[in-house]
């Protein structure tokens, strides 16, 4: 999560010339923070899915999106931070 996180703080930075920090929110599962994580998408690929753009790539249309939406995502924001703790 910190890799995708860090990576759409450059690229709004990079795209809008703004600084912007990323909130860290505590992990409310039980398991390590840092752990081997390998997922395996083979069901995608069995339907067809293939990927067009990398994450740099996609990333911009991404933020597009969520900018021309700013005031349903602002609407939303307390359905989206983790209100579930499982401690």
């Amino acid at each position: 999560m910190n890799y995708i996180a860090e990576t759409v703080k450059s690229q709004y930075e990079t795209i809008y010339g703004k600084s912007i920090s990323i909130d860290h929110v505590p992990n409310p599962r039980v398991e390590m923070e840092d752990h081997y994580y390998n997922p395996v998408n083979q069901n995608l690929k069995d339907i067809g899915y293939r990927r067009q753009r990398s994450l740099d790539e996609e990333m911009p249309v991404m933020i597009s999106d969520v900018r021309k939406n700013i005031n349903m995502v602002y609407g939303l924001k307390n359905v989206i931070k983790p209100s579930t703790n499982w401690r």
